[in-house]
């Protein structure tokens, strides 16, 4: 996601990054901004006042956890985001929803409603015909337990 605002000067770089709560967004974003010297500038002109699709916007500064910090691009692979699945350790909540990242998350989709007894491969079958990504021949399906 970017910022685009006609006042938001262009040689502050940033990253924004929505917060979710167990998959569902929330009314908060993240922005990390490239270098702290950047901070008070920034602080000025958000506190000036900034609309960002028709909703006004409100600033604090903090530090956020560490796994929250957006200039670590880490992306688990396919046997990775599995074993993380399988241990709980995919919640939904963070920067992304904690998928790893803006680009992994914005090809992700969340299907819910399925009782908690089916299979990856009952999730499999519903979705035939729809193009799943694969690795090495298996389906990217992960059953993440709420």
């Amino acid at each position: 996601m970017t910022i685009l605002h006609a006042d938001y000067p262009s040689h502050i770089p940033c990253s924004v990054a929505t917060l979710y709560k167990r998959y569902q967004p929330t009314d908060r974003a993240l922005v990390a901004l490239a270098s702290p010297n950047h901070l008070h500038e920034a602080m000025l002109l958000f506190r000036k006042g900034l609309e960002i699709a028709g909703i006004d916007v409100s600033v604090e500064r903090v530090i956020p956890p560490e796994p929250w910090d957006l200039s670590q691009r880490r992306s688990r692979g396919h046997q990775g985001r599995k074993e993380a699945a399988a241990r709980g350790a995919l919640d939904g909540n963070g920067p992304w929803a904690g998928l790893g990242g803006w680009a992994t998350a914005q090809k992700s989709v969340i299907l819910a409603g399925f009782p908690g007894t089916s299979t990856i491969p009952l999730v499999e079958t519903f979705l035939e015909g729809f193009a799943v990504a694969e690795s090495k021949e298996e389906k990217m399906i992960y059953k993440v337990p709420l």
